[in-house]
């Protein structure tokens, strides 16, 4: 059998392999897409060596809870999922505002969503002081195609700020019950939809959904929605991610 070497990892592989079995790389979308900056963001500091990225596997299970930043006068509690050296990758333990995946209803994915223009721009400055932003770290963001329904993830991006897709929302959580989440006050006041019973939130996945102008979301009980919703639904919370020096 002929093999090839992924360049994530560096294991071998069967040369008909769409994705690597060691590191979950997606070899095919790489080689497909160009790799994309967000729109208007201002420069971050780059340390603790090579540029994260969403497709590493060998980092270190961390799980702590960090403060770091605060949004309209809620401080941001972050959950250290994964821990590469002096760099943290964090997930938002809260949902913090309730905004569309995209402000029109139209075909889009991240790359082009308005989602993502907020986050590494608005949420961006205004989350986080000048000294914290030169610890959050650029971070090649691999969009993944939604196996489930064929559709594309479209080009991969470097972004400051991001919510998980279908596969982190899986990896990052051992449970439904886990990857449920509850809104700031902030958010329950931008009108987010939350359950009456545990005060959980829907919030967006960056994934797309069964067609080009949906994207993957989680219930308010933590279940993954592959097939998602419509992109301009106003009433889905934001739980940011990033990757930084701590």
């Amino acid at each position: 059998m002929s093999e090839k070497v992924c360049p994530e990892c560096g294991a071998k592989i069967s040369s008909h392999a769409n994705e690597c079995i060691e590191c979950g790389y997606v070899l095919d979308q790489h080689n497909e897409t160009q790799t994309r900056r967000p729109p208007a963001l201002k420069p971050a500091s780059q340390r603790g060596g090579g540029r994260p990225s969403t497709i590493r596997r060998k980092a270190k299970r961390s799980g702590k809870i960090v403060t770091f930043g605060s949004y309209k006068g809620e401080s941001l509690q972050w959950i250290a999922v994964e821990s590469l050296g002096n760099r943290q990758f964090l997930i938002c333990r809260n949902v913090i505002d309730c905004l569309p995946y995209n402000e029109e209803q139209c075909a889009t994915d991240w790359y082009d969503c308005t989602l993502r223009a907020w986050l590494n721009d608005e949420f961006l400055n205004e989350a986080f002081t000048e000294e914290e932003r030169a610890r959050i770290l650029l971070t090649d963001v691999v969009n993944r195609d939604n196996l489930e329904y064929g559709i594309r993830g479209g080009a991969d991006t470097e972004d400051y700020i991001f919510i998980p897709d279908i596969r982190e929302a899986d990896k990052y959580f051992d449970s439904d019950e886990d990857r449920s989440c509850k809104p700031t006050e902030y958010a329950q006041e931008q009108g987010i939809n939350a359950s009456d019973t545990q005060g959980t939130a829907l919030w967006w996945l960056r994934s797309p959904g069964i067609i080009d102008y949906g994207a993957a979301f989680v219930f308010t009980n933590g279940a993954i929605c592959h097939r998602g919703t419509a992109v301009d639904a106003f009433e889905y919370g934001v739980r940011p991610a990033l990757w930084a020096t701590l």
